[in-house]
């Protein structure tokens, strides 16, 4: 017997299904410095624009996006949808300092 035996039987039995119509997810948390641009970059992907000021992040908040992947992986291309929850955080400064120096 495998040591791997029933989670092979399950790998084996899911790459079986047609699961054309399953709805990935993805969950992406966006981590940087005050000011660098991170709910810019989340607001150009969800919902393809980009502020037009500057508002500080005061809190966490947690973006989705309903998409559509190519899936690449089967001789004939698929798309697969899939939902992306993108959490913006606010800045952090912890383990940046001003003068470059590790010590």
């Amino acid at each position: 017997p495998s040591p791997h035996g029933r989670f092979s039987r399950h790998l084996a039995g899911a790459a079986e299904m047609d699961d054309s119509s399953t709805v990935r997810f993805f969950r992406i948390t966006v981590l940087g410095a005050t000011g660098c641009g991170k709910t810019s970059l989340i607001n150009s992907f969800v919902n393809r624009n980009c502020p037009g000021r500057y508002v500080s992040t005061e809190k966490a908040s947690v973006y989705l996006k309903k998409s559509v992947l190519r899936d690449e992986t089967d001789y004939n291309e698929m798309r697969r949808p899939v939902l992306v929850e993108i959490e913006d955080t606010p800045g952090s400064e912890r383990g940046f300092d001003d003068d470059g120096d590790d010590g």
